[in-house]
């Protein structure tokens, strides 16, 4: 009897070898690639419909790695999804009052940073704690964990300010 090992994230697997769809959808692509219709959202009919994709893009080796993981992947990336979010519901005073943007702030949250570390940065040192905070080098030597952007630092610390006011 064989287990699960791994998965295989067929959305950008599809994405990949079936370039310039109008939708990357399962129904979508299979009545692209086979002409013809089933019936979606039926689980049997899913599996066998995705089989039959599967086999038919025959996807290399290599490209079966890129979009693959094990179990553990995806349960730490969940986590770090759920994480994401419990820390971006904290940045929504800075979003609301357009301090910084929606995309800035799902950066800040997925960095691992939520209001209350802004707070104790903004605390500790002023806008040097918050440029500090936002401009430690994570993974690639010249990457910056959430920006290296003067601009959004003033903005975040100036705001910091003001609540403590």
């Amino acid at each position: 009897m064989s287990s699960v090992k791994g998965f295989i994230d067929t959305f950008p697997l599809f994405k990949e070898c079936i370039p310039n769809q109008p939708s990357y959808s399962q129904p979508k692509i299979y009545n692209t690639l086979f002409g013809e219709l089933y019936s979606a959202h039926d689980s049997m009919e899913d599996v066998v419909a995705l089989r039959r994709l599967f086999e038919k893009i025959s996807p290399s080796l290599v490209l079966k790695s890129k979009f693959s993981g094990t179990y553990e992947s995806v349960m730490q990336l969940y986590q770090h999804r759920n994480c994401t979010k419990g820390l971006l519901t904290t940045l929504r005073p800075l979003t609301n009052s357009k301090t910084i943007t929606n995309c800035l702030a799902t950066k800040i949250a997925s960095s691992g940073l939520g209001l209350s570390h802004l707070k104790l940065a903004h605390k500790r040192d002023r806008q040097q704690g918050i440029e500090n905070l936002f401009t430690e080098l994570c993974g690639h030597p010249s990457k910056a964990r959430v920006t290296k952007s003067k601009k959004i630092i003033q903005a975040t610390s100036t705001y910091l300010n003001d609540l403590e006011e």
